[in-house]
Protein backbone atom coordinates (compact mmCIF):
# COMPACT_ATOMS: atom_id res chain seq x y z
CA UNK A 1 0.00 0.00 0.00
CA UNK A 2 2.46 2.51 0.64
CA UNK A 3 4.14 1.69 -2.28
CA UNK A 4 2.00 2.83 -4.29
CA UNK A 5 1.50 5.91 -2.24
CA UNK A 6 4.37 6.36 -3.19
CA UNK A 7 4.75 5.64 -7.02
CA UNK A 8 1.38 8.03 -6.79
CA UNK A 9 3.24 10.82 -5.25
CA UNK A 10 6.23 10.59 -7.65
CA UNK A 11 4.35 10.74 -10.38
CA UNK A 12 2.32 14.04 -9.42
CA UNK A 13 5.55 15.77 -8.48
CA UNK A 14 6.60 14.88 -11.74
CA UNK A 15 3.85 15.85 -13.65
CA UNK A 16 3.75 19.40 -11.60
CA UNK A 17 7.90 20.00 -12.30
CA UNK A 18 6.97 19.44 -15.99
CA UNK A 19 5.88 23.41 -17.04
CA UNK A 20 8.69 24.44 -14.91
CA UNK A 21 10.99 22.07 -16.64
CA UNK A 22 9.79 22.83 -20.46
CA UNK A 23 10.35 26.51 -19.25
CA UNK A 24 13.52 26.49 -18.08
CA UNK A 25 14.75 23.87 -21.26
CA UNK A 26 13.48 26.46 -24.02
CA UNK A 27 14.54 29.71 -22.11
CA UNK A 28 18.18 28.53 -21.95
CA UNK A 29 19.10 26.66 -24.57
CA UNK A 30 19.78 27.72 -28.12
CA UNK A 31 18.03 24.76 -29.54
CA UNK A 32 14.42 23.87 -29.20
CA UNK A 33 13.49 20.85 -27.10
CA UNK A 34 10.29 19.23 -27.14
CA UNK A 35 7.93 18.24 -23.88
CA UNK A 36 9.18 15.10 -24.32
CA UNK A 37 12.69 15.95 -24.27
CA UNK A 38 12.27 18.02 -21.65
CA UNK A 39 11.06 15.30 -19.22
CA UNK A 40 13.36 12.90 -20.01
CA UNK A 41 16.03 16.11 -19.12
CA UNK A 42 14.44 16.05 -15.76
CA UNK A 43 14.30 12.79 -15.01
CA UNK A 44 18.13 11.59 -15.90
CA UNK A 45 20.36 11.77 -13.20
CA UNK A 46 23.39 12.91 -15.70
CA UNK A 47 24.26 14.30 -19.07
CA UNK A 48 24.04 11.76 -21.74
CA UNK A 49 27.13 11.49 -23.50
CA UNK A 50 25.88 13.65 -26.72
CA UNK A 51 25.58 16.56 -24.65
CA UNK A 52 28.79 15.88 -22.60
CA UNK A 53 30.26 15.84 -26.52
CA UNK A 54 28.52 18.93 -27.03
CA UNK A 55 29.53 20.62 -23.62
CA UNK A 56 33.47 19.33 -24.98
CA UNK A 57 33.33 20.96 -28.03
CA UNK A 58 32.16 24.49 -26.95
CA UNK A 59 33.98 24.47 -23.62
CA UNK A 60 37.43 23.58 -26.27
CA UNK A 61 36.59 26.71 -28.06
CA UNK A 62 36.67 28.92 -25.49
CA UNK A 63 39.63 27.17 -23.78
CA UNK A 64 41.28 27.33 -26.89
CA UNK A 65 40.80 31.19 -27.60
CA UNK A 66 43.20 34.37 -27.31
CA UNK A 67 41.96 35.67 -24.10
CA UNK A 68 42.90 39.22 -25.43
CA UNK A 69 40.39 38.42 -28.67
CA UNK A 70 37.89 36.24 -27.16
CA UNK A 71 34.28 36.66 -29.12
CA UNK A 72 31.79 35.13 -27.17
CA UNK A 73 28.11 33.95 -27.64
CA UNK A 74 25.19 34.93 -24.85
CA UNK A 75 23.87 31.91 -26.49
CA UNK A 76 26.70 29.65 -26.06
CA UNK A 77 27.55 30.62 -22.28
CA UNK A 78 24.18 30.10 -21.31
CA UNK A 79 24.28 26.37 -23.01
CA UNK A 80 27.80 25.36 -21.40
CA UNK A 81 26.03 26.23 -17.97
CA UNK A 82 23.40 24.45 -18.33
CA UNK A 83 24.79 21.45 -20.05
CA UNK A 84 27.42 21.59 -17.10
CA UNK A 85 25.03 21.47 -14.31
CA UNK A 86 23.33 18.37 -16.15
CA UNK A 87 26.57 16.31 -15.22
CA UNK A 88 27.42 14.14 -12.51
CA UNK A 89 30.51 15.35 -10.07
CA UNK A 90 32.52 12.59 -11.80
CA UNK A 91 31.21 13.46 -15.77
CA UNK A 92 32.28 17.45 -14.54
CA UNK A 93 35.76 16.05 -13.52
CA UNK A 94 36.30 13.78 -16.26
CA UNK A 95 34.85 16.69 -18.95
CA UNK A 96 37.41 19.53 -20.37
CA UNK A 97 37.17 22.48 -17.71
CA UNK A 98 34.37 25.40 -18.08
CA UNK A 99 35.65 28.44 -19.46
CA UNK A 100 36.81 31.83 -17.93
CA UNK A 101 35.74 34.26 -19.28
CA UNK A 102 36.75 37.59 -19.81
CA UNK A 103 34.72 40.67 -18.41
CA UNK A 104 32.61 42.28 -21.28
CA UNK A 105 34.72 45.48 -23.36
CA UNK A 106 33.15 48.95 -22.32
CA UNK A 107 30.41 50.48 -24.65
CA UNK A 108 31.93 52.28 -27.51
CA UNK A 109 31.40 56.13 -27.22
CA UNK A 110 30.11 57.22 -30.37
CA UNK A 111 32.21 59.58 -32.65
CA UNK A 112 31.21 62.87 -33.50
CA UNK A 113 32.68 64.64 -36.74
CA UNK A 114 32.14 68.31 -35.03
CA UNK A 115 31.41 69.47 -31.52
CA UNK A 116 28.32 70.48 -30.41
CA UNK A 117 27.72 74.09 -29.92
CA UNK A 118 25.61 74.99 -27.10
CA UNK A 119 24.19 78.45 -26.86
CA UNK A 120 22.07 79.94 -24.17
CA UNK A 121 18.24 79.72 -25.17
CA UNK A 122 19.32 78.49 -28.27
CA UNK A 123 18.05 74.39 -27.55
CA UNK A 124 15.83 72.75 -24.81
CA UNK A 125 18.76 70.93 -23.50
CA UNK A 126 18.76 71.64 -19.36
CA UNK A 127 22.60 71.58 -19.23
CA UNK A 128 22.30 71.09 -15.09
CA UNK A 129 20.40 67.94 -15.23
CA UNK A 130 21.79 65.12 -15.84
CA UNK A 131 21.64 61.97 -18.12
CA UNK A 132 19.28 59.06 -17.57
CA UNK A 133 21.02 55.72 -16.00
CA UNK A 134 21.25 53.13 -18.77
CA UNK A 135 18.52 50.53 -18.27
CA UNK A 136 20.19 47.04 -16.19
CA UNK A 137 17.99 44.24 -15.56
CA UNK A 138 16.79 43.35 -12.38
CA UNK A 139 15.97 39.73 -13.01
CA UNK A 140 17.84 38.35 -10.45
CA UNK A 141 19.02 35.56 -13.26
CA UNK A 142 19.72 38.21 -15.52
CA UNK A 143 21.95 39.69 -12.75
CA UNK A 144 23.98 36.38 -12.09
CA UNK A 145 24.78 36.00 -15.69
CA UNK A 146 26.25 39.40 -16.04
CA UNK A 147 28.34 38.55 -12.97
CA UNK A 148 29.14 35.40 -14.76
CA UNK A 149 30.82 37.88 -17.60
CA UNK A 150 32.37 39.79 -14.81
CA UNK A 151 34.41 36.59 -13.36
CA UNK A 152 32.85 37.23 -10.27
CA UNK A 153 33.13 34.86 -6.97
CA UNK A 154 30.06 33.16 -5.65
CA UNK A 155 28.89 32.03 -2.21
CA UNK A 156 25.50 30.21 -1.06
CA UNK A 157 25.45 31.01 2.25
CA UNK A 158 28.76 31.88 2.72
CA UNK A 159 30.37 28.74 0.91
CA UNK A 160 32.32 28.91 -2.46
CA UNK A 161 30.44 27.84 -5.18
CA UNK A 162 30.81 27.61 -9.16
CA UNK A 163 29.39 30.14 -11.63
CA UNK A 164 27.09 27.24 -13.14
CA UNK A 165 26.29 26.14 -9.21
CA UNK A 166 24.71 29.68 -9.22
CA UNK A 167 22.67 29.59 -11.89
CA UNK A 168 21.61 27.22 -11.53
CA UNK A 169 20.05 27.54 -8.08
CA UNK A 170 18.09 30.87 -9.49
CA UNK A 171 16.78 28.55 -12.02
CA UNK A 172 15.51 26.65 -8.97
CA UNK A 173 14.60 29.03 -6.55
CA UNK A 174 14.52 33.04 -8.06
CA UNK A 175 13.51 34.63 -4.80
CA UNK A 176 16.90 33.69 -3.23
CA UNK A 177 18.56 37.02 -2.31
CA UNK A 178 21.41 38.27 -3.84
CA UNK A 179 24.12 40.76 -2.36
CA UNK A 180 26.66 41.89 -4.87
CA UNK A 181 29.91 43.33 -3.53
CA UNK A 182 31.88 45.69 -6.13
CA UNK A 183 35.37 46.43 -5.85
CA UNK A 184 37.62 49.12 -7.86
CA UNK A 185 41.01 46.70 -8.14
CA UNK A 186 39.24 42.74 -7.83
CA UNK A 187 36.25 41.32 -9.37
CA UNK A 188 33.02 41.44 -7.58
CA UNK A 189 32.29 39.05 -4.80
CA UNK A 190 28.07 37.95 -5.10
CA UNK A 191 26.44 36.45 -1.78
CA UNK A 192 23.04 33.98 -2.58
CA UNK A 193 20.97 33.33 0.39
CA UNK A 194 18.07 31.62 1.53
CA UNK A 195 16.92 34.56 3.86
CA UNK A 196 18.24 38.04 4.00
CA UNK A 197 20.78 38.68 5.78
CA UNK A 198 20.56 41.01 8.76
CA UNK A 199 22.27 44.55 9.39
CA UNK A 200 24.54 43.58 12.65
CA UNK A 201 26.08 40.72 10.26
Amino acid sequence: MENQTSKKSTLLRMLLLLPLTIFLTLGFSSKEATPKEALAMKIQKKASPAQIKEYNMLAHKYNTMDKENMFIKQNDVARLTHLYGLMSSNQQKQAASFPVFPPPPPPKTPKTSKPIKVTKGGNNMDLKKPPPPPVVSKAPLDHIVRMVYENAAFFFDDQRITSSKAIALLQENESLHIETETFRASNPIVHIRTKEASLND
